[in-house]
């Protein structure tokens, strides 16, 4: 009985001791580790990324620029602090964009976007995160575009579409009865989309060959794309 009761606490006790030699570490989290940065620092956090797996990599504004700071990722404390970027160097972006002229944001967005551009409704600098916020007519929507200051890079780009007139159902089983002039039947019809592309995909029998094809349709011009044996 004593053997055992000398092994449980011989045990017991080495456990205590892997404890204090080798303690279990876990990361901060991001908003521990934000915390920790501006209780020391007074700036606006730009991004928090975890590098490894025992370091944060810190991007802080000031008004004197920029800096990147490296926290340890499991007590917190500030290993490095390196200033990346200059006040004029963020504020580059943002006054380069505040002297395009409308035809210049237009340039810019199309070459961008590869999409062309009718008009700028709306241009606008959130100055919560720096970023220069764009809405766009182009021929198909309208685009909101977002742009880093800084960097001028496009970080966003999306567009509500405008109602689009396509042809009926009975408009396009009007071309495909032109375009076979044969006794067919018109099985299914489906409007489907490849990007800014919409078409109808036709299914129909030709009665007198017995053969089942497959016909493809601009949904918007009418134009016969194509016809395969299905």
């Amino acid at each position: 009985m004593k053997k055992w009761i000398i092994m449980i606490v011989t045990i017991m006790i080495i456990l205590l001791l892997v404890l204090i030699l080798f303690p279990f570490n876990h990361e901060l989290s991001m908003e521990e580790i934000e915390e920790v940065v501006l209780k020391r620092y007074s700036g606006q956090i730009q991004s928090i990324e975890l590098s490894g797996s025992d370091l944060y990599v810190v991007h802080l504004q000031v008004p004197r620029g920029e800096y990147e700071i490296q926290v340890n990722a499991l007590n917190g404390e500030i290993i490095s602090l390196q200033q990346v970027k200059t006040e004029n160097e963020i504020g580059q972006g943002e006054n380069e964009m505040q002297e395009w002229s409308e035809d210049e944001m237009i340039s810019y967005l199309e070459n961008e976007t590869q999409e062309p551009v009718i008009r700028i409704l709306e241009s606008k600098i959130n100055e919560q995160n720096r970023m220069i916020q764009i809405r766009a007519e182009q021929v198909d929507g309208i685009a909101y575009i977002e742009i880093d200051a800084n960097s001028l890079e496009m970080v966003q780009f999306r567009k509500e579409r405008k109602d689009l007139s396509f042809l009926t159902e009975n408009e396009i089983t009007d071309i495909v009865r032109t375009e076979r002039d044969e006794d067919i039947e018109i099985e299914d019809i489906e409007l489907e989309e490849d990007g800014d592309w919409y078409y109808y995909e036709i299914e129909f029998e030709d009665k007198e060959r017995e053969l089942e094809y497959i016909m493809i349709i601009d949904a918007l011009t009418g134009e016969v794309i194509s016809t395969e044996e299905d």
